[in-house]
This record gives structure tokens, C-alpha cells and sequence, in this order.
């Protein structure tokens, strides 16, 4: 039991009542947009929400604010309510690049691919008479649609916790334009945006690997061989670029000396790669070195002896090799055959068993 020392009773009524008599503290910008993210990482969605609130409003020019309730509304699919939010947003401060930027990408991450690449458009409009537009940034979700639309929480909490590898200035922004055309089924818009992405950062190694990837889709093996060959300038270790330009050199029966090289420069960096083996055994056949594809082909359907690929150039192979020998000509019938699970395991057994001799 306390014991109470009289004249002392009210003094502690006095203290005890301070704290509530204070004025509350006011959260800090930095604060506000912390407490944000943590309610939005423990799916605190109202208190979320309320924080990013409070931040728009305490800081105006700043679009953090802004990005935290459109993500806080799209961690929970409302993908209209959040598209709503952010178009408000900017129709009140029309000429905001990046207001129009984050509207972009909360379309892009919806799936509206349309509204976001005239939000793109926009900023690049804004940014040409923009002295700072080389440094213009605002970080994106990691998540691309449509994979977004299905991890909508996952993809909201990627804007404050992922990895975002989108270069700064006009060059990222052309970089999501060129993501919004090419999910559209726009190709030649698509390449466009992509190749201005690369006139104004000609040595990014992601813009070269997508523009390359971009081409070889659509069948332009020139072009995508072309910038495979500068990416190589930029990254001489890419495996990717080494590994695709030799396979399109191969195919067109362009420089098959520099074939082997980037063939046989792949297969050094990753020399279990059934892709590289695949291209250095094509390589081989294109050169006519019968005897080196015929031992790239036979390790590959060792391995995996249904792919359809791996048996086409062992045909194709078998049916310029002069060998008439017994084990060749049963090889050669065993693999006109259909694959499946008897023909695939007969045909292992073959292989091993020339290739040990």
C-alpha cells in the first residue's frame, strides 16, 4: 500500500495530468512516409493510407505522398479507385512531370497500357524544356503488368522496397514507354521508344539486351546481331549477347570465325549451358565441323533426349555425316523416330554408348 504524504496529493494530480495537457508532437515528412510503409507492410491499409495522407498534404511539392496512397489502394486491387486518386492529382497541377510520371505507372501496373503510355508521352513533352530533366527521376515497382494485376500487394510494396534498375532522365521514361507499346502488341512504336532510350544512353547494357531481344522477336536478325555486336563493346563478358549473336551468325551463315569465337567464349563462362552447347554445336555444323556438333548434339540428348530442337540438328547433322557404320545407321533411324519414353531412353543408351568408345 502507498503511502500518501499529505500536501503531495495534488502536486501528483498535476503531474499526472501534464502529459495529456502537452500539444501532441507532429510526425516529420520522413516519419509520416516511414509510418506509411510500415502500416502498408503489416496490411494496415487505413492507417497507411492515412499516413501517406497526411505527407501529400504536408509537403505538396512532393510526390511520395501521392505514389504511397495510389500504392496503398493497389495493394488491395483497387486498381480504379487508385487510378482515380492519382489523375486527380495531377489534373490539379497539370505541367508536373513527375505527377504525370506516377500516373503512368499506377496505369502501367493496372494494365492499362494506353492511358500509361500517353502519361509517358507527356512527361517526355515536359521534360524537353526542363534544365534538370537529366536527373529526373521517381522509382518504380519492379512488378511489370500482368504479373502486378496478380500480386497487387507484392507489387505495391515494390515501390518502397524493391529494385528499381530504370535509368534516370528522358531515357528511363522512354524506357517505360517502350514497355507500354510493346505490351500493347505496338512493335514498331515499341522499337522506336527503345531506340531513343538508346540515343540518349548509348552505352546502357539493359537498353542494348531489350532493343537486341526486341529485333530477334520480330525476325530483324541484322539489326538484333547489330546490337548484340555494341553491347559486346559495352559488356564483353554478356553471355547472352555472345550466345545469341553467334546462334544469328550461324543461321545467316554471316563471319563464322566470329561465331566460334563468341560461341566458344560463351561456353567458357557457362560451360553447362545447354543453350551455349546447343549454339557452339550449330556453329560446328555451319562450318562444317561434323565431328565436333555431332559430340555438342549427342552430349545435349544425353541430357534431355525428348527436346524436339536438340533432335533436329542431330538430324540435320546425321544426314551430311558419311559414317554408314551399324551403331550410326541405328542411331540415325532411332532418331527419325517419335520421341517418347521407350525412344528417349533407347536413345540415351545408344549415345553413351558411342560416345564412350
Amino acid at each position: 500500500m502507498f503511502l500518501m504524504i499529505p500536501g503531495r496529493l495534488a502536486l501528483l494530480a498535476v503531474l499526472l495530468a501534464a502529459p495529456s495537457a502537452l500539444p501532441a508532437q507532429e510526425m516529420s515528412p520522413d516519419a509520416l512516409f516511414q509510418d506509411g510503409i510500415n502500416n502498408l507492410a503489416a496490411k494496415k491499409f487505413a492507417e497507411a493510407e492515412a499516413s501517406f495522407r497526411k505527407l501529400r498534404a504536408a509537403e505538396p511539392n512532393n510526390v511520395r505522398g501521392v505514389v504511397g496512397v495510389g500504392q496503398t489502394l493497389m495493394a488491395q486491387a483497387k486498381f480504379g479507385e487508385a487510378l482515380q486518386y492519382v489523375t486527380a492529382e495531377v489534373a490539379r497541377d497539370p505541367t508536373n512531370a513527375k505527377l504525370n510520371l506516377v500516373v503512368g505507372d499506377v496505369a502501367a501496373q493496372a494494365g492499362q497500357m494506353e492511358i500509361a503510355a500517353v502519361r509517358f508521352q507527356r512527361v517526355l513533352d515536359l521534360l524537353r524544356a526542363d534544365p534538370n530533366a537529366p536527373s529526373f527521376f521517381v522509382k518504380r515497382t519492379s512488378k511489370r503488368a500482368p504479373e502486378s494485376v496478380k500480386e497487387p500487394y507484392a507489387a505495391a510494396m515494390d515501390n518502397f522496397t524493391g529494385n528499381d534498375a530504370t535509368p534516370a532522365g528522358p531515357g528511363g521514361v522512354y524506357l517505360r514507354l517502350a514497355d507500354a507499346f510493346l505490351r500493347m502488341g505496338d512493335g514498331p512504336r515499341g522499337i522506336a521508344a527503345l531506340e531513343n532510350a538508346r540515343r540518349l544512353l548509348p552505352a546502357d547494357p539493359a537498353i542494348l539486351m531489350d532493343l537486341a531481344m526486341v529485333y530477334e522477336m520480330t525476325r530483324d536478325g541484322t539489326k538484333a546481331l547489330a546490337v548484340y555486336r555494341d553491347l559486346l563493346k559495352v559488356q564483353p563478358d554478356n553471355v547472352a549477347a555472345l550466345n545469341n549473336g553467334a546462334y544469328l551468325m550461324a543461321e545467316s551463315n554471316g563471319n563464322m570465325d566470329e561465331a566460334l569465337r563468341n560461341a566458344m567464349h560463351a561456353a567458357r563462362l557457362q560451360p553447362q549451358s545447354p543453350e551455349i552447347i546447343d549454339t557452339l554445336g550449330w556453329v560446328y555444323f555451319r562450318r562444317k565441323e561434323l565431328a565436333d556438333a555431332f559430340a555438342a548434339f549427342a552430349k545435349l540428348l544425353q541430357i534431355s533426349p525428348g527436346k524436339q530442337t536438340y533432335r533436329d540438328h542431330m538430324k540435320a547433322t546425321l544426314a551430311v555425316v558419311p559414317d554408314k557404320s551399324p551403331l550410326m545407321m541405328e542411331l540415325r533411324q532411332m532418331i527419325n523416330e517419335p520421341p517418347g519414353e521407350e525412344n528417349n531412353r533407347a536413345l540415351t543408351e545408344l549415345l553413351a554408348r558411342m560416345t564412350a568408345r
